[in-house]
């Protein structure tokens, strides 16, 4: 049985490797996994290694109080 992208994912972290999707029809990348390319519904994404290059747009930082660890 194939497993689902979320699952593919996981187990490309496991082996230490940082996959991302890639669509094969216009070679934008996909992020969060998924089965159809949302930007033409097609079933055209191929997992790639990300090269680790990026620009950082906004971060959100969440704190919990104390007592809830």
């Amino acid at each position: 049985m194939s497993q689902g992208p979320e699952a593919q994912f996981h187990e490309y972290l496991q082996e230490g490797r940082f996959m991302i999707q890639r669509s094969k029809t216009d070679g934008r990348y996909v992020f969060y996994p998924r089965m159809v390319n949302p930007h033409t519904n097609e079933d055209d994404l191929e997992w790639v290694e990300a090269s680790g290059e990026a620009i950082v747009y906004a971060t959100t930082t969440t704190s919990r109080r104390p007592e809830q660890g």
